[in-house]
């Protein structure tokens, strides 16, 4: 044997020095047959080290370096040219690319938090950029998931060293390498209690995920209101022109024709149509407002009316009574002494209903007289203003604001205009009905109508069919609301109408205050689900800042490169590479070197006997073959 063999070669099958009898035994035995043609350590046809052989094939055999003594032609280099000190502290070795991933993560939720705050009510044609608030949202979601995975493989590096560091199992290590880059892996090591920190922090790295539905969650688009005041000049009449409504004819006081003006305005409540504004409002889609313009004061009282219905009997005969009025409405006027604004007679409209309102099994009862007197005047009406559209804002005339009485002469006796005239002729041509009702001995009870408000207003029976009535369930219900709310809506018609026919009419024009809305669709930005993405993306920040604890420990700039790994596990091929060395420069210096997984076949010694082994290792390209099927190797 030549006595120049090194016994310090870099061997990248080295055995164990716990190699047991049986190794010994299968030292001393006959090689397999494919290594037939590769001398035993012993064999006396064994070349010198100094020779090449060709164990595998043509073409010289670099195993004979190992063979010689000499260490592979790659591994043979001078000393490293890096020999970095060991070099721990707190700024030296200060994770800055980790932590400003880190601080880059918050930075990007927050920024995604101003977006919604600064998109939430704007319309979506007044958003000042080409692209929707949605898609920045999803850049900066986007770089806050990068970011933090690549605060967390930071993290994973230093909590693997300095685990190393301070001593740890190989199962420990490989839990903190295997946790920091599967869920799975961090699931698994938690349940067994090993890496607990690095597992933590990859499992809420998931969670985070959530952030990204929260975050486009938080962002939508809906349709928006916008409020806002202001004022505007509007024309209506708050005093109709004399004679505007209505015209008496003959030796009479009471009108008989309507005006034309006032016609259309009749016809246009009973049509239902829109009622036009002379304005340029500028109030938007749409606004609320008070405008001040003709109409009635109302005053209402209830009063009862006796009846009776039953036969008249006497000795000799029973004698039928004649008819008995059960519902009854008509308009009227009322002077009304002393009341004008001059302080002299001023005359009103009267309403009234009367009807049976409660059933009754008797002959005789009460009738229900409901009277409204409605005085001519300034009323502040509530209304709605769309485009040049006007309408009022509510139904009910006891939401208007009655402001003053006007003067509104009766009728004259002959010829002559008039309004208010018009407006009772008006209302009879629209209400006027009555209901009668008679005892008809054998026939039994008769009905009749005039008009047709008895007959709309008439109640089913207690069944609530109409197919059987008796005298004693015939009811009716009050039309009185209804009569009054149409004799207002007649009264702001027309008070439109008169300032729409005569533009210098009178104190038709007046400035009033708005508050105008207008719709649009905007974005909308809800907050519940933006704080769902804060606290998450911020558990996965605290999470992850724990696998940094410890940096300061550490002497070098590390990395999970697996050069740098194997060279920290003394792996032969680095045997001539400084243990200090970074990932970069260990590349640097041996990054050309070509290597190969597989069997590499080399040379040992178990006390006198000497022999080949084969192991499975990555090695130079050219030491390594193919790995054999059904083969086994030593450790």
């Amino acid at each position: 044997m030549d006595n120049n063999l090194n016994p310090k070669r870099p061997d990248p099958c080295r055995t164990s020095s716990f190699e047991d009898k049986a190794n010994k035994k299968q030292a001393a035995q006959e090689p397999p047959e494919i290594y037939q043609n590769v001398p035993l350590y012993n064999s006396p046809s064994l070349p010198s080290y100094s020779e090449s052989f060709r164990p595998f094939g043509s073409g010289q055999n670099q195993n004979s370096q190992y063979l010689s003594g000499q260490p592979p032609n790659d591994i043979n280099n001078p000393e490293s040219r890096y020999t970095n000190p060991w070099l721990p502290g707190l700024w030296t070795r200060f994770p800055l690319l980790g932590i400003a991933a880190l601080l880059g993560t918050v930075m990007c939720t927050f920024a995604s938090v101003g977006i919604l705050i600064i998109s939430d009510n704007v319309p979506i044609d007044g958003w000042p950029t080409p692209f929707q608030p949605t898609v920045y949202l999803a850049i900066a979601s986007s770089a806050s998931g990068v970011f933090l995975g690549f605060a967390l493989a930071q993290g994973g590096v230093i909590s693997f060293w300095t685990k190393a560091k301070r001593g740890a199992t190989l199962e420990e290590l490989h839990q903190y390498w295997d946790s920091g880059s599967s869920v799975y892996a961090a699931i698994r090591g938690m349940t067994r209690f090993k890496g607990k920190i690095i597992g933590i922090a990859c499992i809420m790295n998931l969670v985070t995920v959530l952030r990204d539905p929260f975050i486009q969650r938080a962002s939508s688009v809906k349709n928006f209101v916008n409020y806002f005041n202001g004022t505007f000049q509007v024309h209506i009449a708050k005093q109709l022109p004399f004679g505007y409504t209505g015209l008496d004819t003959g030796r009479t006081s009471s009108t008989s024709i309507l005006m034309p003006n006032f016609t259309d305005v009749i016809q246009g409540y009973t049509k239902n149509t829109a009622m036009k504004l002379k304005t340029n409002h500028g109030c938007g889609h749409s606004c609320n407002a008070s405008i001040q313009g003709f109409g009635f004061g109302v005053n209402c009282s209830m009063t009862s009316i006796p009846y009776d219905m039953y036969p008249i009997t006497t000795n000799e005969s029973v004698t039928l009574r004649g008819d008995t009025t059960a519902f009854n409405t008509e308009a009227g006027l009322k002077t009304l002494w002393g009341k004008a604004p001059t302080g002299t007679n001023n005359t009103a409209l009267t309403l009234n209903s009367t009807f049976m309102s409660t059933p009754t099994q008797l002959w005789n009862g009460s009738l229900a007289s409901h009277l409204c007197v409605l005085r001519g005047g300034v009323v502040s009406y509530p209304v709605v203003i769309r485009g040049d559209t006007v309408s009022l804002r509510s139904t009910d005339w006891r939401d208007d604001t009655f402001i003053e009485d006007t003067m509104l002469d009766a009728p004259p006796y002959g010829s002559g205009g008039t309004i208010i005239g018009g407006f009772q002729l008006a209302a009879n041509n629209l209400f006027s009905s009555t209901a009668y009702m008679q005892y008809g001995g054998a026939v039994g009870w008769i009905v009749y109508f005039q008009g047709s408000t008895s007959n709309s207003y008439l109640n089913p029976n207690l069944n609530g069919e109409f197919s059987t009535f008796y005298a004693y369930n015939m009811t009716w219900r009050d039309p009185m609301d209804d009569m009054v709310n149409a004799m207002r809506q007649i009264a702001f018609r027309t008070a439109l109408r008169a300032a729409a026919d005569n533009l210098t009419l009178e104190n038709s024009t007046q400035v009033t205050e708005y508050q105008g809305n207008e719709m649009f669709t905007g974005y909308s930005s809800d907050y519940t689900y933006i704080a769902l993405a804060v606290i998450v993306t911020l558990l996965g920040v605290i999470a992850i800042m724990p696998t940094y604890w410890g940096w300061w420990e550490l002497g070098r700039e590390t990395s999970m490169s697996p050069v740098e790994i194997a060279k920290a596990f003394g792996a032969p091929l680095l045997a001539n590479v400084d243990s200090n060395a970074t990932a970069r420069q260990m590349l640097a210096e041996v990054g050309g070197k070509k290597v190969r997984y597989g069997e590499v076949t080399t040379q040992f010694e178990v006390s006198s006997m000497g022999g080949l082994k084969r192991c499975l290792t990555i090695s130079e390209e050219g030491l390594v073959r193919r790995p054999t099927a059904g083969g086994t190797y030593r450790p």
